[in-house]
């Protein structure tokens, strides 16, 4: 049996038509069996014009057995906090034609403790993405 509990903050702030910054902070914690691991989730995007700059900062504590760490391994009952930080850039091709159609890219940098080598592989891990999105164009009022 297992509670959860979260909370969040959401800020959005306009810098006329064609600026925009939001950002978002989640915490969430699980509590199971007298233990409790948290999630702190952080993440903002400015948009100028047809160009966006976002970057999303997370850290989670899991336990071994989330983890799928065996059972015979001393580490199986243990918490680890794994951390993941993305940075991009995105650009609307296409803008207010009832649909918008953009291009980015995003890197991302995740990290582990030692304990976790032996299954990670290492404590840093990097990769990217390039994306196509498509989204309804904003309304107009």
């Amino acid at each position: 049996h297992m509670h959860r509990t979260t909370a969040s903050a959401i800020y959005n702030k306009a810098f006329g038509e064609k600026k925009n910054w939001a950002s978002t902070f989640v915490w969430g914690q699980n509590h199971k069996e007298g233990h409790a691991t948290n999630s702190f989730l952080f993440e903002s995007d400015y948009t100028f014009g047809k160009n966006s700059i976002f970057g999303r900062l997370e850290q989670v504590q899991k336990d071994g057995h989330e983890l799928v760490i065996p059972h015979d391994d001393p580490i199986h009952e243990d918490t680890f906090l794994l951390g993941a930080y993305s940075i991009g850039y995105g650009r609307d091709i296409v803008k207010d034609k009832g649909i918008d159609v953009g291009l980015g890219g995003m890197a991302t940098f995740n990290s582990n403790p030692a304990a976790l080598v032996p299954y990670y592989g290492g404590t840093k891990h990097s990769g990217f993405q390039f994306f196509l999105r498509f989204r309804p164009s904003k309304m107009k009022h």
